[in-house]
């Protein structure tokens, strides 16, 4: 019989770290459209420079170009892995060059087959941000710093997630940080259009 499931924590408890820093934020940003009255309230106007400086220390915001070259370096720890692991099998005699299967190919069963499904991910979605960074930088069109950190903050999360496990929750936690990428990806692709057409 199949082995169960490995245990993952609940989605919730999965996300907070990352959607209430991502809320507190962007609610500093935007609370000059209606700033609450409570001084002490997250999204009030009161000392929001030192809201945002603590923000930065929670999370670090790097550059588009850092973020970029970050999730290059992910993107090869993924290749490293899986040649790490095919050369201990050659050397200790158990497998043959020739009869591993392309990477992400298969199920889900093992860790390496896991990340060589999450390295496939990693080099589809690479090349969309790429773009988006590249096309943002040349134009000199306006910042898109923060976002980028996030999206590459989501991308390690989705990555480590796809590592350990494949069950629903996992699953499910997966998705939801590959949701956040999209809709970061959508921002960093309307803010750097806007700048080009304008």
């Amino acid at each position: 019989r199949a082995a169960p499931p490995a245990p993952f924590p609940p989605p919730p408890a999965s996300l907070a770290f990352i959607f209430l820093p991502l809320y507190y934020r962007y609610c500093l940003f935007f609370s000059f459209l209606d700033p609450p009255s409570d001084e002490f309230s997250p999204c009030s106007l009161a000392n929001r420079d030192q809201k945002l400086a603590i923000m930065n220390n929670v999370i670090p915001i790097l550059s588009s170009s850092q973020a970029l070259l970050a999730f290059v370096a992910l993107t090869v720890l993924h290749i490293l892995i899986i040649i790490g692991h095919r050369s201990y099998l050659i050397i200790r005699g158990e497998r043959k060059a020739n009869t591993f299967e392309k990477s992400g190919s298969g199920a889900e069963n093992t860790f390496v087959s896991r990340v060589g499904t999450a390295h496939a991910n990693c080099v589809e979605n690479l090349v969309l941000f790429a773009s988006v960074v590249l096309v943002n930088k040349v134009f000199m069109a306006s910042s898109i710093n923060d976002l980028a950190s996030y999206y590459l903050y989501a991308r390690v999360c989705q990555s480590f997630t796809h590592w350990i496990a494949v069950n629903e929750a996992a699953v499910t936690v997966r998705f939801s940080f590959f949701a956040i990428q999209l809709g970061l990806l959508l921002a960093m692709m309307y803010i750097t259009a806007k700048t080009l057409i304008y």
